[in-house]
Formats: structure tokens, sequence, C-alpha cells
């Protein structure tokens, strides 16, 4: 047996950066792919923050009572269109999961935009990209709510007014949930 060349020094040497370099890169995916996660449920607990606070709460209120004594708001209809507009925009974009908005937003989504059909529908007459990122959203959240057995996918007129209800009941804009089935456990990670 002859000592190993130079020549075979190098390659083994070249060999185990080119292995080391291969973990280094997967460990980097590894952590941007952490950070992304965690980037998205700040976003989104940002988002919860925002539903749950004055003024969207008095926005919701005022649009549910105006829609239990069947006039429509024009004001608090915007509102809550746009603010549903941008969650749809962060998830077209990557910036949101689309089953993390449909555990903790579906019932206003899909009710929402069951009750704005007509509104959104003259709106796109006008103006065909309005809403679109809401609507987009709407249908996600609806093919997930079907994809999990969920009770809510087509709401009656019955749910939309039980749903608006218990926004004028509880001051709050998180009604009694008008689901009629237990969720599965979230994916939702919170970071450590």
């Amino acid at each position: 047996m002859s000592a190993p060349s130079a020549e075979q020094w190098t390659a083994v040497f070249t060999a185990g950066l080119f292995v080391v370099g291969v973990l280094a890169l997967l460990y980097a995916r590894g952590q941007l792919r952490e950070s992304h996660n965690q980037a998205q449920i700040q976003h989104l607990m940002s988002f919860v923050k925002d539903f749950d606070s004055e003024p969207m709460t008095n926005c919701c209120r005022i649009y549910a009572q105006n829609r239990l004594a069947g006039s429509e708001s024009s004001f608090e209809a915007d509102r809550l269109l746009d603010f549903f507009e941008t969650i749809g925009l962060l998830i077209r974009r990557g910036y949101l999961d689309a089953t993390d908005v449909w555990e903790l937003f579906a019932n206003d989504i899909i009710c929402l935009h069951e009750d704005t059909r007509s509104r959104i529908r003259d709106e796109r007459r006008e103006d065909p990209p309005a809403y679109s990122n809401f609507v987009s959203l709407a249908e996600q959240v609806r093919d997930i709510e079907i994809r999990n057995n969920g009770s809510l996918a087509n709401p009656t007129s019955q749910d939309l007014r039980e749903f608006w209800e218990g926004l004028t009941d509880t001051g709050a804009s998180t009604p009694k949930k008008i689901r009629r089935r237990r969720r599965r456990p979230s994916r939702f990670r919170f970071p450590r």
C-alpha cells in the first residue's frame, strides 16, 4: 500500500467541503423556512388583533345592525371588504397561509362574502379587478371548509342572520361560532 498522493488528498478534502457546503445550505434553508413561518404568524396575529379591536369591532357591529335591519351600510361594508382584501393579497403573495386564515377567520370571510355577493358583482361591473383578492380569498376559504367537512361552505340565510346577531349581541367582532362540527387542531405553529 502506498501513501495517498496529493491529488487523492485534494479529492478527499474537496468532497468533504462539498458535503459540508450542502449541509450548510440545507441548514440555512431550514432557518429561512422557520423565519418565514414566524413572520406569517406575526402578520396573522397582527390582523387578528386589529380585527378584534376598535374601530373594527364597532364597524362589524354597525354593519351587522344595518344588515339585520335590512339596509346596507356602505362605509362599514367597504371597511370590512378592504380588511379582507388585504389579507387576500397577502395570501396571494405568500405572506400568509390560507389554512391559517381559515382557522381564524372562516366564519367572517364566508358570511361576509355570501352577504356582499351582489354588491361585489355590481362593483366589479364598473371596475373588474375590484375585490379580486377578497373573492379569491373567499373561494380558497370555502374550498378549505369543504375539504375539512365544514358546515359553513354554503351558509343559509338563517346562518347569516345568526352570524350578524352574534356580532350585535356580543359587541365583539368574534361572534358565537355557527360551525356545527368540531374542528381539527390547527397546523398553526407558534414560534419558540
